[in-house]
């Protein structure tokens, strides 16, 4: 108990210490040990700027934006939590996203590539052929490159990743929490040409991604042995722009990768 004689910062202080009890003390008993999880969700990656230098600097860059549909996502996880709150946990995930349309802004060598087409010149010939223009008449071809096409494709990204969390332990079924992790992103992408049906782009590209975001638990079920939790997860996730060879100029582009993740699963603790 605290006397009516104590000074205010020794109230203070009391009750400090009583609200760290309460809050750490809790954390302190909190469950620990190996879990499994599974979920799954929805995949809702940004609209991906696309640009490609071309190799000897004839053509300006290609820039473009490719509208991006919403997917789903599937990841399993496997990890240990400790009595502190924290957790560390390796997950594995799969992401599948269409892509409908490309918005060109600047053809870079497109422009290349629409002049062949009118002419009826096979790629060998093309770059001689397009230097020889004159400028007015490069400009009136790149001019024809530009402009949203309807494409017909699919972004996919395998992911690993090493994962940390922290447990918030409110002295109930509901246990909020937050983190992220680092890892490694295979992306590969696979789009056609609607209106003519050729191949723009089937690669693929191993990079370094990241993903930080937070999540709410409830347990199902829990016991000495065993619990059961139901989650709800949101994530951001981004990385290194992967560089994948496109069909058309046989040169590289980069893209991105970035967006959401929201999705529900189930956690397994023994």
């Amino acid at each position: 108990m605290v006397s009516h004689g104590n000074s205010p910062t020794a109230v203070i202080r009391y009750h400090l210490v009583i609200m760290a009890m309460l809050i750490f003390g809790s954390v302190a008993h909190a469950g620990s040990g190996p879990y499994l999880g599974i979920g799954g969700g929805f995949s809702l990656m940004d609209d991906a700027n696309v640009s490609a230098p071309y190799p000897d600097g004839t053509y300006p860059p290609l820039d473009a934006t490719t509208s991006i549909d919403t997917g789903y996502a599937l990841r399993g996880t496997a990890g240990y939590a400790f009595a502190s709150g924290l957790r560390a946990e390796v997950d594995i995930s799969y992401q599948e996203n269409d892509t409908t349309r490309m918005n060109v802004k600047s053809p870079g060598a497109l422009g290349l590539v629409a002049y062949g087409s009118s002419r009826g010149l096979p790629p060998s010939e093309l770059e001689l052929e397009y230097a020889a223009l004159s400028p007015q008449q490069q400009s009136t071809y790149e001019e024809a490159a530009k402009g949203t096409s309807r494409i017909r494709g699919d972004i996919t990204m395998l992911t690993v990743w090493a994962n940390a969390f922290y447990d918030f332990d409110l002295q109930s079924a509901w246990k909020p929490y937050i983190g992220g992790g680092l890892g490694f992103a295979r992306v590969a992408i696979d789009a056609k040409s609607r209106a003519t049906g050729n191949s723009l782009a089937d690669d693929d590209d191993t990079v370094f991604a990241y993903q930080f975001g937070a999540g709410l638990g409830y347990a199902l079920s829990r016991s000495q042995e065993r619990a059961l939790t139901a989650t709800l997860d949101w994530r951001y996730f981004g990385g290194d722009d992967p560089a994948l060879k496109g069909d058309v100029t046989g040169t590289k582009f980069h893209t991105e990768i970035d967006g959401h993740y929201a999705g529900a699963g189930i956690r397994y603790s023994f």
